[in-house]
């Protein structure tokens, strides 16, 4: 017995051994070679998917191209153009940082002059902190400047999603204009014709015709204004989303650290094992003692019955005889 226990001593401790010799050790350092240490032609590129650092706007440049993240589509606003083009653009955008960026993307509205529509933003709760947060939006953004509010959202979130739309209301805007044209001569010969009018019948008749192609023209007018705004303010609608990151994994531990846990956590363990069954004795010492005294009472008892049986026992015996 004492042969094996010895044994098996010694196979543990040759296996603990082992298996601090097979732990992994830090690989030493490559030497900085020449060409590593000469520095590089060009500054490489930043990458990331989410929140890198804004790039300067370029210069002199008619088109736009791939800022690194999502390629900008080109825009044609009315001074680079006679069409009368409306802007929609649908943005889906992703951020680790969701205030901030929520922040940025207000601030490069206001310094675009652009202005806000709606905006709803959906936070979360104190007692769940890592619920994603999201914030819907709409905004009116000048169509001269819509192709660098979409390369500023390049350079600042991770476009998950872009839709944009134009509609081409130039010949609509045409066949209005010539309406409008003709409008307002029909109203010019309806005011000469109602300062000819000799009777009164013809007088109110001109009037109520006069009426109705003025209504007809404030109409268009109005409609014109609207198709106006929209040729020089594109709306953008879109949603920002909170992304948060899983965290990177760190190396296991040696296994010295990882046995030194182990063994710390076992003992922490036992302690908290006995003062809990300390606690719990303590705490059941009034019940075990009322137990005790209700015992010993029917042990008193039980003595005193037995005691009492056996003397009457002996005067009934001492009768008998």
């Amino acid at each position: 017995m004492k042969r094996l226990l010895k044994a098996t001593a010694g196979l543990i401790f040759c296996l603990i051994i082992l298996a601090a010799c097979g732990a992994p050790s830090p690989a030493p350092a490559a030497p900085a070679s020449p060409a590593a240490s000469a520095p590089a032609p060009s500054a490489p590129a930043p990458s990331g998917p989410v929140d890198f650092a804004p790039a300067p706007p370029a210069e002199d440049s008619g088109q736009l191209t791939d800022s690194g993240n999502y390629f900008a589509l080109p825009l044609l606003t009315p001074e680079d153009s006679d069409r009368r083009l409306v802007y929609e653009v649908s943005l889906h955008l992703q951020t680790t940082e969701f205030m901030p960026g929520l922040r940025t993307l207000l601030d490069t509205v206001t310094e675009m002059g652009g202005y806000i529509i709606r905006l709803d933003v959906d936070g979360h709760d104190l007692r769940r902190p890592n619920t994603e947060r999201s914030a819907a939006f709409v905004f009116r953004v000048p169509s001269a400047r819509l192709a660098e509010f979409i390369v500023a959202m390049e350079n600042n979130y991770n476009i998950w999603r872009l839709h944009q739309l134009a509609e081409d209301v130039t010949v609509r805007q045409s066949r209005t204009d010539s309406a409008l044209g003709n409008l307002i001569e029909q109203e010019l010969r309806l005011r000469e014709a109602l300062d000819e009018a000799e009777t009164l019948e013809d007088m109110v008749r001109l009037e109520e015709m006069l009426i109705d192609v003025q209504h007809t023209i404030d109409n268009m007018l109005a409609s014109q204004a609207v198709i106006d705004d929209n040729v020089l303010y594109s709306t953008v609608n879109g949603q920002l989303f909170e992304a948060i990151l899983p965290e990177e994994e760190l190396p296991a531990p040696p296994f010295a650290q990882r046995l030194e846990q182990t063994v710390a956590g076992s003992v922490a363990t036992f302690i908290a094992f006995a003062q809990g069954m300390l606690l719990v004795v303590i705490a059941a010492l009034p019940v075990f003692l009322i137990l005790a005294i209700m015992a010993a009472i029917v042990l008193v008892v039980v003595r005193l019955f037995k005691k009492y049986s056996a003397r009457r026992t002996g005067n009934s015996e001492k009768k008998d005889e």
